[in-house]
């Protein structure tokens, strides 16, 4: 088993408040989620026009204001780059509607990055994760983002 390909401490999103305020073309975009998500991406680059232009035509995304990118692209884009490495983009469309019916996008985008990081921090470190069965939606939060960090661990490890 090799060891990881990165050090995992070092990996954090950005929250909310810190996604760039102001909108972003498209090309600034995709080199600003690649840049981010570069330490735990799978493969190829995590995001390219054609598949925000998918992620668009599938409902996914709404398309960009006068072709710029606003926080909330920014947000929905780094979740379903997360989550297309398990999830299929029904899933994702089904728990990305799921995740925010609740809530707001800040939030719910603060609790995704959050409980990111502490999944991956805790496979990472060979601890159990700690899986708190408040409702059932948190419990399937926390699986659907456990499922992301247990892929990221078996392909950067093996």
């Amino acid at each position: 088993m090799k060891e990881a390909a990165f050090n995992i401490s070092d990996f954090s999103l950005p929250r909310w408040n810190d996604l760039p305020e102001i909108s972003l073309y498209s090309d600034q975009l995709i080199t600003w989620i690649n840049n981010t998500l570069e330490p735990i991406s799978i493969g190829d680059s995590p995001l390219t026009k054609s598949m925000v232009n998918n992620y668009v035509k599938h409902g996914l995304v709404k398309p960009p204001v006068n072709k710029q990118y606003s926080r909330v692209h920014l947000a929905k884009l780094l979740v379903v780059c997360v989550l297309k490495s398990v999830f299929s983009m029904e899933q994702i469309g089904r728990y990305v509607f799921f995740a925010v019916e609740d809530s707001t996008i800040p939030a719910t985008y603060d609790f995704f990055a959050e409980m990111l990081e502490k999944s991956i921090d805790d496979i990472f470190n060979k601890k159990v994760p700690d899986i708190k069965k408040d409702t059932d939606k948190e419990y399937l939060n926390r699986s659907i983002i456990l499922a992301c960090a247990y892929k990221i661990y078996v392909e950067k490890t093996s």
